[in-house]
């Protein structure tokens, strides 16, 4: 089975569930510039190469978009002239590897509240381990990962960094501070750094 290696985000950058998720005792949320986000990774969804996805909680859009996936591929193997490539079995292994594809991004309704962006990475089955294919050490287990590139060439920079929130914590300003003199060091003062609009305690 391919390996997905995703980096789950969101469309809400400043949400009191996400920091008692994701940013305890101190949390930092990064706004990324989607479009920017989008020219990187492009909606492709082939293997090997990355690509943003928004999560779909909806279950009639989720078994729409498999429906339309199977159809196309039954109509390309259908129209490519070779009567044996429309086989069922054949059909049915080549719309697997399609579904896998669209697997990452489909969630329960129960998580909707996320508003998950998705930006993943899917190895074919085939292509053996990858001599770039890292591990870290995950919340569930050892979790293997890639690095994807998010600087815009010919920059050095990761340009698609747009603002940071200082998550709810008790050194608020000295926080803000540390933020700002980070990005200073790597050339990003433009970005815009403030703080939550979430108290440390309600």
């Amino acid at each position: 089975m391919a390996r997905d290696n995703p980096a789950c985000l969101s469309k809400h950058g400043d949400q009191l569930s996400q920091w008692r998720a994701y940013g305890r005792p101190r949390g930092y949320s990064i706004g990324f510039d989607s479009e920017v986000l989008r020219g990187l990774c492009p909606l492709n969804l082939t293997f090997d190469q990355p690509s943003v996805r928004e999560v779909c909680y909806d279950p009639a859009v989720q078994d729409g978009t498999i429906i339309d996936r199977f159809r196309f591929v039954r109509a390309q193997l259908a129209s490519s002239g070779r009567p044996e490539l429309a086989q069922p079995d054949l059909v049915g292994n080549i719309f697997m590897r399609e579904a896998i594809l669209l697997a990452p991004a489909f969630k329960d309704p129960a998580f909707a509240e996320e508003a998950e962006v998705r930006l993943q990475i899917f190895h074919d089955p085939t292509s053996g381990v990858s001599h770039d294919l890292k591990f870290r050490n995950g919340a569930m287990s050892l979790t293997p990962y890639l690095e994807i590139g998010l600087k815009e060439p010919p920059s050095d920079r990761m340009t698609a960094i747009r603002e940071i929130i200082v998550g709810p914590q008790p050194n608020q300003d000295e926080a803000l501070r540390a933020v700002r003199r980070l990005l200073a060091r790597n050339e990003l003062q433009d970005v815009e750094v403030k703080s939550s609009a979430v108290p440390l305690r309600p």
